[in-house]
């Protein structure tokens, strides 16, 4: 599912007032010309756009982060500064070809950020939603058009009960009726400086009387006819990248034996875990580990990776599988958990990241592949070890 909308009309920036409890945001326009040229996304196996082109997601976080009081680059957070920002700190990820999709939790991490992520979900019911605005404790980034497009829900309509006020970041829309939102993106406003409390998302209308239980924050895709769970976001490196795939481990190069590292860099990266002070990649992990006895000839030793930082990483007593042992249960319940899940895959010889499975068919795997441009394997036909760290988040 693609965050944006393409579109290029140029729109002035403005300020509106909000009904309820929220506080005022600005309106920023994503083809601002001060901003609206600028590349956004990450890189990757995909294009990459333009704040104009597909920015209408990041726009309206950028709003949100600004009437919350949030800075960036001594000023208040606008969609130039927040791309920075996001570029820099794995605020973006490659999908299905698409490397401009916002990481949904990314805005946590902003600095000093009062949002909490969490979840992407069906609207909720129309009365729970009005209410949860009128109090101001949460914030909707809404999907309408068709699920096209996102706007920052900014109060209720007091004329019309069945109607949200916008701040819509490319039409000149200042409300859309309830039956054009077809899910939400929810984060839960904090307190200033305090420690962010549990957040889970109001009860989707389409799960009305289910009971379902709370959900870890999570998002999902689209591919290939079914819906993929991911509960958290992992960045994605190649192995190949040019600009550590010349680098050698041993006698090899990254590009060559490189996958299991590249493939536990990214699980680093994912849980904000420096190397040596440094934002990880393959080549500053890979420098690392020859300095720090972290290979046998071309081989990981995976339980010196637990040295990059012993608070947060962890080779346990279960890591080890040379087999697929593992329940796919168990699976789940690690991924929901954090916990990092590489699969060795190809008969024995390659690895990849999990970091989902298909809701409708569990069997396939959603993985990022640091050597192919693949996005699935099958557990049963396909997995046949694991390496399983464990890893809290920075």
């Amino acid at each position: 599912m693609k965050l944006a909308l393409s579109v290029l009309v140029a729109a002035a920036a403005a300020s509106v007032a909000v009904a309820g409890g929220l506080p005022k945001f600005p309106l920023y326009k994503q083809c601002d010309p001060r901003w609206g040229g600028n590349q956004m996304g990450t890189r990757g196996p995909g294009e990459r756009s333009t704040i104009c082109g597909e920015g209408c997601a990041m726009t309206s976080v950028s709003m949100a982060l600004a009437g919350l009081g949030v800075d960036l680059a001594d000023r208040a957070v606008r969609p130039d500064s927040l791309n920075s920002w996001l570029e820099d700190n794995h605020g973006y990820v490659c999908i299905a070809g698409d490397c401009n999709n916002l990481v949904l939790s990314a805005p946590n991490r902003v600095p000093s950020s009062r949002l909490q992520f969490v979840s992407e979900h069906d609207k909720p019911e129309l009365d729970d939603m009005r209410a949860a605005v009128e109090k101001g404790d949460t914030i909707f980034v809404a999907h309408v058009h068709d699920s096209g497009h996102f706007v920052l829900v900014t109060g209720v309509d007091s004329d019309s009960r069945d109607r949200f006020e916008v701040n819509d970041p490319f039409y000149n829309s200042t409300w859309y009726p309830y039956a054009n939102i077809s899910d939400v993106i929810e984060y839960r406003i904090t307190a200033g400086d305090a420690p962010a409390r549990a957040a889970f998302p109001l009860t989707p209308a389409s799960l009305r009387g289910a009971a379902p239980t709370p959900s870890l924050p999570s998002w999902t895709k689209e591919q290939d006819g079914g819906e993929f769970v991911v509960p958290y976001v992992m960045p994605l490196f190649k192995q190949c990248d040019s600009r550590w795939g010349s680098d050698k481990i041993d006698t090899d190069t990254i590009c060559q034996v490189g996958c299991l590292m590249s493939s536990t860099t990214m699980a680093l990266a994912g849980h904000h875990i420096n190397v040596d002070g440094k934002s990880p990649n393959p080549g500053i992990l890979n420098s690392w580990l020859r300095d720090n006895h972290g290979y046998i000839g071309n081989d990981l030793v995976e339980s010196a990776v637990a040295n990059v930082d012993p608070s947060r990483v962890s080779w346990p007593a279960d890591a080890m599988h040379t087999k697929n042992d593992v329940p796919l249960h168990k699976i789940q319940e690690m991924l929901r958990a954090g916990r990092p899940v590489i699969a060795n895959v190809m008969q024995g010889h390659h690895f990849v990241l999990v970091v989902g499975w298909n809701a409708t068919n569990p069997d396939a795997l959603a993985i990022n592949d640091p050597g192919f441009n693949r996005e699935t394997y099958s557990y049963t036909r396909d997995v046949v070890g694991w390496r399983l760290f464990d890893m809290k988040f920075a």
